[in-house]
């Protein structure tokens, strides 16, 4: 089994020593009152973490060891600036941000034993005002996007979010490294966010005390992480097999089947990006509570209560262990994303004029201009933002829209009975049936139509339309007192119908009107498309739609409701009979990869194994992208048919059916922490 590497948290040693007046600091007890303005002076120490040499996988067990950890890579590592927010005992900030000034030459590489990388020590002095409390906990800030907005609350600090986990350069803002200080008893109830000080041990009353502490490694443990998640994507040496289906070919008259064509579709690729990445993150790791309708609540989850959540049921080596109080670092952790109570189902659900969902969904034409997303061949580590869902988007309708995904997008080169199709052929896929060679069904493939006729613009292949056509049955015209069907009567019946039916999506007035119910909305994906009138035809078109009430006229205004139908229901009633095909426009198709987390490799998911996700087994931790993680997706075979793209401006949302895909998954989470590679077929 491939290696599993964790990238540990920056390591930040840092001892706080103050100066401040004897009466003031009693028993090394925070909660007391400055009588006068007073400094105080910090001895610290920057680590940074790297790994020993190890041969056990994180895949194993879900769980990482001491081994499956990894140091940064270029300037993942490095350290530009350092800000210091200290906090009184009911974490209220005292005095203002406080930097530290770098010298390069200061960073020490030459150490003995452990896990660290190299460190920086240095003094520097804090000022408190009269009417403050004493310093008792301190978070600090590498790199940060911007120190101006972080001296506020700690009750503040964990809702603060910001639009980016990488600054320009690919400098990496970091903070203190948020976990259970314990798995039971103290330690446990709530999360450490900053790291608390205690007079005597960590704060001392003069700038010499201080240097006499740092130069005895005298310190105040803190770690600090990265905002960023890291992936690596990599299908450069992923074979395909050809997918091979074919179409049903009709007589003229659309009487009866005649033989099959077969096609073969080689995909392309072309891009990837991560789809459903969240918009923001927060400036601290956060593990407030969830509300049951997808709000955050104002306190923060105890070990026991996020445990019970993520592991509830499981005993033993069946659970999977997120907090690592050990290595100074949890494994799990809330973006914005998380707290929601709306998820999308399809693309029409996203809020396309304010963008107000809390997750970026990426479309085609995004990725062809490249504002979003990387070329198909760029295998290089890319950086996005911490994106995690909790219970309430695994139990919606749509999980697999929800959650952080590599979406593997590109094109299909088509054969028709081994001729070349032009570049770009957009096609449908409608219904499925035998194959020959193929030991299981197949969905069919369609073609567009010819202008005002029913034939097909791909020479000897089947149109869409015609395909519709001989599927439906509830068009009629009236013949003296009776009602005769439309049929294709060598192909000028329903050529005459194209005038006025076409394939493409329900409007929303005809989605809302579906189930009679105005205040819901027939969900369909955005690629799915049926028969429908692009315009009412006149009374004298004699055009008539069987309904359960009997045969209705098709008119743009109805003036009797016992003899004519709205164009409304005359197209729900099209869609209800013949269903709905597939479109890929131009072509151009994409694969959905969720991207798993330590929580699905723990042993007791049956599920992790199986070549398609089971969503209604999977549990929180399962999937995610948790910030200091990196991870790695590889493809190894593609085999199966990619999901359409219905339009190329149309924001991406997976559909909510399963799609079935072959790949071999390993996810890496890194010292980053290093999540096990996911090796797939499509």
């Amino acid at each position: 089994m491939k290696k599993t590497y964790l990238y540990g948290a920056v390591a930040l040693g840092l001892l706080f020593t103050g100066c401040s007046s004897e009466n003031v600091i009693e028993n090394g007890v925070g909660d007391v009152t400055l009588g006068t303005d007073n400094d105080y002076y910090v001895s610290l120490r920057i680590s940074g973490d790297v790994p020993g040499a190890g041969t056990r996988s994180a895949t194993d067990n879900g769980t990482p060891d001491a081994s499956d950890f990894e140091a940064g890579s270029g300037t993942e590592s490095q350290v530009n600036s350092a800000y210091f927010v200290f906090y009184d005992v009911d974490g209220n900030v005292i005095g203002d941000v406080t930097p530290i000034e770098l010298d390069n030459s200061k960073w020490v590489t030459d150490v003995e034993t452990g896990s660290v990388e190299k460190y920086y020590k240095s003094v520097v002095k804090v000022s408190a005002k009269k009417g403050d409390k004493q310093p008792s906990q301190v978070i600090c800030y590498i790199n940060p996007v911007n120190n101006g907005n972080l001296n506020v609350s700690l009750k503040d600090i964990q809702t603060l979010q910001l639009e980016t986990a990488v600054k320009g350069g690919n400098i990496f803002p970091m903070s203190n490294s948020v976990y259970y200080t314990a798995t039971t008893g103290e330690g446990s109830e709530t999360p450490r966010i900053a790291v608390p000080l205690t007079m005597d041990v960590n704060l001392f009353s003069t700038e010499a005390q201080a240097e006499e502490a740092n130069a005895n490694n005298q310190c105040a443990q803190i770690y600090v992480e990265r905002y960023a998640t890291k992936l690596s994507f990599d299908a450069t040496t992923a074979t395909q097999d050809d997918f091979v289906t074919g179409q049903r070919m009709w007589s003229d008259d659309g009487q009866e089947y005649t033989d099959h064509n077969t096609i073969t579709l080689q995909f392309i690729p072309q891009y990837w990006a991560v789809n459903a990445e969240s918009k923001k993150t927060y400036v601290i790791k956060s593990f407030r509570e969830e509300s049951t309708d997808g709000g955050i609540l104002p306190n923060n989850y105890s070990f026991n209560a996020l445990n019970d959540i993520i592991n509830t049921g499981l005993t033993g080596d069946n659970t999977w262990t997120w907090n690592a109080p050990s290595f100074n670092r949890s494994y799990w952790g809330m973006s914005p994303a998380y707290f929601t109570n709306k998820y999308p189902e399809v693309s029409s659900d996203l809020d396309m004029d304010n963008h107000s969902e809390p997750q970026k969904y990426i479309s085609y034409n995004e990725l062809k201009a490249g504002t979003k997303g990387f070329a198909a061949d760029v295998t290089a580590p890319q950086y996005f933002k911490e994106t995690t869902v909790g219970s309430i988007a695994l139990g919606s309708k749509n999980p697999a829209a929800a959650v952080a995904s590599v979406i593997y997008v590109g094109k299909y080169k088509m054969k028709l009975n081994n001729t070349d199709l032009p570049d770009e052929t957009g096609f449908y896929t409608y219904l499925s049936g035998p194959v020959d060679g193929k030991p299981d069904d197949q969905p069919y493939i369609y073609f567009e139509n010819q202008a005002n006729s029913v034939a097909s613009a791909v020479a000897g292949g089947e149109s869409m339309l015609k395909r519709f056509f001989i599927q439906c049955n509830i068009l009629y015209k009236k013949v003296g007192e009776s009602f005769e069907p439309y049929e294709l009567e060598n192909g000028l019946g329903f050529n005459a119908l194209t005038e006025y039916l076409d394939i493409s999506e329900l409007t929303p007035d005809e989605k809302a009107a579906y189930d009679g119910n105005s205040e819901t909305e027939l969900k369909l994906q955005h690629n799915a498309r049926t028969l429908r009138f692009k315009k009412a035809p006149g009374v004298e078109e004699n055009i008539y739609v069987l309904t359960y009430n009997g045969y209705r006229q098709v008119v743009d205004r109805v003036t009797n409701e016992d003899t004519q139908i709205s164009l409304v229901n005359a197209n729900i009633a099209l869609a209800r009979n013949v269903g709905y095909a597939l479109y890929y426009t131009s072509g151009h198709a994409y694969f959905n990869i969720p991207v798993k987390h330590f929580g699905w490799y723990r042993k007791g998911n049956t599920n992790k194994d199986d070549a398609a996700i089971d969503w209604n087994a999977v549990r929180v931790g399962d999937f995610g992208m948790v910030r200091n993680h990196s991870y790695s997706v590889e493809v190894n075979k593609i085999v199966g048919l990619a999901s359409g793209i219905g339009g190329d401006d149309v924001e991406l949302v997976p559909p909510s059916f399963s799609q079935d895909y072959y790949m071999s998954y390993t996810v890496h989470i890194l010292k980053w922490a290093i999540v096990p590679t996911q090796k797939v077929d499509l």
